[in-house]
Parts: C-alpha cells; structure tokens; sequence
C-alpha cells in the first residue's frame, strides 16, 4: 500500500462554547469569507511563500519553521493540562505564534500504532458511502469497498483516484458552503480526536465536519482556502 498515504484529516468544527483564549486568524486573508479578492490573493501567497522556501533549502529567515520552534522567539512553547488531557497527548508538544493569537501547532502527537489506525480508519471506513468522495461525486453507478477492491487489484482499483471525503456536514465545492441537508453520521472516533487536540490547544468545540485529503507518496500538501461557513451561519474553525 505504499503508493498511497494518508497525510493530513483537515477538520471543520463549529464552536460550540467561548475558547478559553481568543481564536484569531493565522492570517488576514484566512479572517475573510466574504471578500473574492483576499481569496485570491492568499494562495498566490502562500505559494510565493513557498516557493522561497523550497529555493532556499528550508532556511528562509521570514518563514517559520516548528522543527526549530525551542529556537526562534517568535514560537513559545503552549502548556498542555496533562491533568485533564487523554493520555496520548500529555506531554505534547503545542506551539503558538507570538502576536498570532489563537493559532496552534501540535508537533507529531501519533505513535506509529496512532498512525496506522488513523490511515485505516480514513481508506477502510471514512471512503465508503454515504461519506462523500470525488469518487462518487464523478460516478454515475454506484460504487464502494474501495480498499478492498485495492488489495484484489491494486492496479485497476477506483482507490487509486481517490483525492478526498467529507464526513459530516458535506462541504459543496461548486457552491463553496455547507447546507444542513447534505449530512451524514460524523465519525464519533474523530470528534473526540478534534475535541482532545482542541483542549490541549486551549479551545473547546465540538467537530461536526471534516475533510479528509489523500495523497500520492510525492505528492505535498497545498494551502488551506476556506470561504465558507457552516450550516449554523458560523465561519468554521479550521
């Protein structure tokens, strides 16, 4: 199975309590749903951005980089309530952006066990219907049991196009919102996975929608382009 892995589970939750700190914006442009313009330009500069970093062998100054977190003043270490927190995440390492408030980065918090379940989980039970997948949104006939048409015929099998799934509320890409009616059952596994990253980040909220992205073994993660908002009229927490 090593011509696919399972890289990141973007998870969009709508808060349903105060944080216990203020929940800002990493950026400007990630603050604004309304405005076609700011959406626009995010990307270009996430890209530039980038792109500096890719030339300059991961030694861009202005960048940041949470791999050298403990020595750049402009990260500081967050504080994890190991009295209160799951077991597998005492003693996490959670960073913060000096003057970014609300952001949060938690460094590698999955064993390899961790790992290897979350990756299961997201290409044996998550990709099914009556999840939504690019799969099925392009197929006229109904398909499923992805994975295990896989390990039949690893060559010819639908898995291999498979891009990604909503779980939860159905993000509508053409209309670039959620809808109350297009639903199905939220993972309960996965919400009390972004209610325990959320409190060790100092947030409460209750996780009602996901994205899950698939990745080919080269392939890199793009930018996180969000204007929408959630069937409640909130603006999801991303």
């Amino acid at each position: 199975m090593n011509n696919k892995c399972v890289h990141r589970t973007s998870v969009r939750a709508t808060q349903r309590a105060r944080p216990r700190q203020p929940a800002h914006c990493a950026t400007p442009a990630h603050c604004t749903t309304t405005n076609a313009s700011v959406s626009r330009v995010m990307p270009s500069a996430y890209r530039a951005a980038e792109k500096r970093w890719r030339q300059s062998d991961g030694r861009e100054p202005e960048l940041l980089d949470f791999e050298r977190a403990d020595s750049d003043d402009r990260m500081h270490r967050v504080a994890v309530d190991d009295s209160s927190a799951p077991d597998w995440l005492r003693g996490a390492e959670v960073y913060g952006v000096r003057g970014v408030d609300g952001l949060r980065f938690v460094r590698s918090p999955f064993s390899p066990a961790d790992e290897l379940r979350w990756s299961k989980a997201a290409l044996c039970q998550w990709a099914e219907p009556p999840n939504e997948s690019n799969l099925l949104v392009h197929s006229a006939a109904p398909i499923g049991d992805f994975f295990r048409s896989w390990v039949a015929s690893p060559s010819t099998s639908e898995l291999n196009k498979l891009s990604w799934v909503t779980l939860g509320y159905h993000y509508q890409w053409t209309q670039r919102r959620y809808v109350a009616r297009k639903r199905s059952p939220f993972p309960a596994e996965l919400a009390s996975l972004a209610s325990d990253l959320a409190q060790a980040a100092g947030f409460s909220l209750r996780a009602e929608a996901a994205i899950v992205n698939y990745y080919a073994a080269k392939a890199t993660m793009g930018v996180l382009d969000a204007p929408a908002r959630s069937p409640h009229g909130r603006a999801p927490v991303a």
